[in-house]
C-alpha cells in the first residue's frame, strides 16, 4: 500500500493511533487526522508543530516549544507543560506507560517527562551537549532512548535508561537526519535530507543500513511507523505530502517474483506501488527512472551514487494509468529495463 494525501500545509510529524486506526500530522497551527477510509480532518481546535506520541488515550503534542496532552475522543485539553530554558523542542517518544521524553534541538538537551499527573506532570534534563538532537525514539527491549542528529555525517545516539550514559551507535555519511522509529521487528528507520533515503538498521546498528528509496520524496521528517498495520508513514516537508508505505503486504509473495538479474520487481502486476531490490558489492553511480511504454520520461527515482549493500526502491503506482511502464536502470555501463504491469 503506498497513497499519497496532498492537502497539508507546513507539516513536520505523524503519529499512529491504533484504537482510532488513524494518522495525526502536525499542521502548523493546527492537527489533521487521517481516518481509516483516507479522510482528512481537524482533530478539533488541537494543535501541534512537532514531535507527537499517542499513551493513554491521549495526544501529546509539541506545538511551538509547549507540550500539550488532548484526549483521543474530543481533542480536549488534558495537559499544558513549558520548561524552562528550552530553545526548540523536536522530537518526542514515550513508554506507552507514563514517560515521555523530548528532544531540544537549540540546546542540545534530553528530557524525560513523568505525566502520571496531568495536573503537576515531572521533568528533569537528562542529557546535554548533544549537538543537534532531532528524531527519538523509545527501544524498551534495549531499555534505551535511540536518537538522531542534523548537520553532516550525522550521528545516531543511544541513551542507555539505567546507566544514564550516552554512546554513538553509528555514524552515518548522511546529512541532516530528521526522523526515527522502529518496527515490531527490532529494526529502525530513520529519514534524511541529503540524500533525500529512507535507511534501516538493525537493532544492533552493527552492520551498513539498508537503503530504501520511496518516489516522491522530498525532505522527509518526523516519520511514524505504524506496527499494527507495518506501515510507515513519510511526511514530507518541502512539498508538503504524506507518503503511507505499506510493508506487510509483500509477505510471502516470493512465487510471485519476476528475476532480472540481480534487480527483483514485486509485486508486479502491482496497484498501489511496486519495488524494485538489488544490493550493491561496491558504491556505485546508479540512475533509476520510471517510462511509458512509448518511452516517456515519468519519475527519474535515483540518480547518483549509491551506496554498497541491499536498497530497496519503492515506486508509486497508484496515480498510473492502468497498463505497461518500464523501469529502466543505468549502473556500472550497463542499461536494464524491467516490465511493469499497472492494474
Amino acid at each position: 500500500m503506498l497513497t499519497i494525501a496532498q492537502s497539508y500545509s507546513n507539516i513536520e510529524a505523524v503519529e499512529y493511533d491504533p484504537t482510532g486506526n488513524r494518522f495525526f500530522v502536525s499542521n502548523s497551527n493546527s492537527i489533521i487526522q487521517r481516518n481509516a477510509d483516507e479522510s482528512l480532518e481537524f482533530f478539533g481546535n488541537a494543535t501541534a508543530s512537532h514531535g507527537m506520541e499517542v499513551m493513554n488515550g491521549l495526544l501529546f503534542a509539541i506545538s511551538s516549544n509547549t507540550i500539550y496532552a488532548y484526549d483521543l475522543d474530543n481533542a480536549s485539553v488534558q495537559m499544558t507543560l513549558n520548561i524552562p530554558g528550552t530553545s526548540f523542542l523536536n522530537g518526542m517518544a514515550s513508554d506507552g506507560l507514563n514517560r515521555i521524553w523530548v528532544s531540544d534541538f537549540g540546546t542540545g538537551k534530553l528530557f524525560e517527562i513523568d505525566v502520571t499527573d496531568l495536573q503537576s506532570p515531572q521533568w528533569s534534563e537528562i542529557a546535554n551537549a548533544l549537538g543537534s538532537p532531532n528524531g527519538i525514539v523509545y527501544d524498551g527491549e534495549n531499555n534505551r532512548l535511540v536518537f538522531v542528529h542534523w548537520g553532516a555525517n550525522a550521528k545516531i545516539r543511544g541513551y542507555d535508561l539505567a546507566t544514564e550514559e550516552v554512546s554513538i551507535l553509528y555514524t552515518t555519511s548522511l546529512a541532516n537526519i530528521d526522523g526515527i522509529d522502529h518496527d515490531g521487528d527490532g529494526n529502525f528507520y530513520i529519514a534524511s535530507w541529503s540524500p533525500n533515503r529512507i535507511s534501516k538498521f538493525e537493532s544492533t546498528f552493527s552492520a551498513a543500513p539498508e537503503t530504501i528509496t520511496v518516489g516522491l520524496l522530498s525532505s522527509p521528517a518526523d516519520i511514524c511507523y505504524a506496527q499494527e498495520t507495518d506501515t510507515l508513514a513519510i511526511p514530507n516537508s518541502a512539498n508538503e505530502t504524506v507518503l503511507f508505505v505499506g510493508f506487510g503486504e509483500t509477505v510471502n509473495i516470493e512465487s510471485e517474483y519476476s528475476e532480472h538479474g540481480q534487480f527483483t520487481l514485486f509485486p508486479n502486476p502491482a496497484d498501489q506501488y511496486s519495488e524494485v531490490q538489488f544490493t550493491l558489492s561496491n558504491e556505485e553511480n546508479l540512475e533509476l527512472s520510471l517510462y511509458s511504454a512509448d518511452g516517456k520520461l515519468i519519475q527519474n527515482i535515483i540518480q547518483g551514487t549509491q551506496p554498497r549493500g541491499k536498497h530497496r526502491v519503492i515506486v508509486p503506482t497508484a496515480e498510473l494509468s492502468s497498463g505497461i511502464y518500464i523501469i529502466k536502470i543505468i549502473h556500472s555501463g550497463l542499461t536494464q529495463e524491467l516490465k511493469l504491469l499497472v492494474r
